[in-house]
């Protein structure tokens, strides 16, 4: 009866074990393998270790706040509805009402969505020209876009105008697993989609 139990207890410590290390490995796995497209490559980057860029080495001085959770996200420690949380209390503290606005529609939008990717830093370099409407038009690479995503984004913190956006791209191209969208100006992005769990 003893030996029973042990190997009972044994084998539900196992099972515990090994549940709680493939829960770590879904977390952390979130790529961060996105690169701009042959046709963008002579006008854009993608700094994919976020932590050597420039944008970010600003914001660690600027807004270490939001530094703090494009790490959590990065190393699979914030999900969506933590990082949802973080920024109903960014919103709760913003004394300009245009501001708060803005911040809880982009709320109310990740409020339904997952991450697809963490963050990395899209940098425009020299050759890179704005649109005839003024807006940076960058092609990227994203490997992990699959035919069950639905509706894919692009969260965008802009370090220029502090605050966070949603760009919708303006074209996915799902067999080449990539997405064009508009920026008014570069800095870490992430792609986002809608939950499959919600």
């Amino acid at each position: 009866m003893k030996l029973r139990k042990r190997i009972m207890a044994c084998t539900l410590a196992a099972a515990m074990l090994l549940g709680s290390a493939t829960g770590v490995y879904a977390e952390g796995s979130r790529t961060n393998d996105l690169t701009v497209t042959d046709v963008s490559a002579q006008e854009y980057q993608i700094t994919g270790k976020i932590e050597e860029s420039d944008s970010y080495k600003e914001l660690k001085e600027t807004a270490p706040d939001i530094v703090e959770i494009i790490d959590q996200v990065n190393d699979g420690t914030v999900e969506m509805a933590d990082f949802v949380t973080k920024l109903t209390e960014e919103a709760d503290a913003l004394t300009d009402e245009t501001a708060k606005k803005d911040l809880e529609k982009v709320i109310e939008t990740l409020r339904t969505k997952d991450f697809v990717t963490g963050f990395v830093d899209l940098i425009a370099l020299e050759a890179a020209e704005k649109n005839e409407e003024g807006m940076y038009e960058v092609t990227i690479s994203v490997p992990s876009l699959t035919d069950e995503l639905r509706n894919v984004q692009v969260l965008h913190y802009s370090t220029e105008r502090s605050l966070w956006e949603i760009v919708d791209p303006t074209e996915i191209d799902m067999e080449e697993k990539t997405l064009t969208a508009e920026f008014e100006d570069l800095s870490p992005i992430a792609v986002i989609a809608d939950s499959t769990t919600k």
